[in-house]
């Protein structure tokens, strides 16, 4: 959500980035009876990063503190959980279909407790990833079906050794990182 994770934000905002977070259908922050469930909309959420990157001259324009300041030589994209995939996906893990819906716009990645192999993604999946990534988890950060934390670091694993890659695991941290959110703290 656009109403989330407000600790990182603030702080790369604190750096002098320009900072730009979509609401997706299924935030949990949107109406039970309106929100996306089951994972349904994936593809949406990448048209929307596709819709955020096509109109950055309109935000731009639009918002005098930034404008000038949007180097779109200099983009990268970060994401949690859901948002790692998403994340994943844009900066070039190809499915196990082939399907691949990288943009070039996105130059680096930050997943954050991302998926790794599943039904969607295989092995192979990061084969190609060139773009530089950083994966963060931590050892008691499950998968939904009781994966081992150590499922989060396919991406980081599988990725070609010669990228530019950087893993964080975090000893003792959960999914929600004790307050990814910015809410308060939340159980495990």
């Amino acid at each position: 959500s656009m109403l989330a994770y407000d600790p990182i934000i603030t702080h790369w905002v604190s750096y002098g980035y320009i900072v730009i977070q979509p609401d997706h259908p299924d935030s949990y922050l949107v109406p039970e009876e309106d929100r996306a469930h089951d994972y349904e909309d994936w593809e949406e959420r990448i048209e929307e990063v596709e819709f955020i990157l096509d109109s950055l001259d309109m935000i731009e324009s639009s918002i005098p503190a930034i404008f000038g300041r949007i180097d779109r030589d200099r983009i990268g994209m970060a994401g949690h959980s859901f948002g790692a995939h998403t994340t994943q996906l844009v900066s070039g893990a190809i499915l196990v279909t082939n399907d691949s819906f990288l943009d070039p716009r996105s130059k680096a990645a930050l997943m954050i407790s991302p998926q790794g192999i599943s039904d969607a993604l295989d092995d192979d999946s990061w084969s190609s990833f060139t773009n530089p990534m950083m994966v963060i988890t931590g050892t008691n950060d499950t998968g939904r079906e009781g994966q081992p934390w150590t499922w989060r670091m396919d991406p980081y694993n599988y990725a070609p050794a010669d990228g530019v890659k950087h893993a964080v695991i975090i000893d003792g941290a959960y999914h929600n990182f004790g307050d990814i959110y910015g809410f308060g703290e939340l159980p495990p």
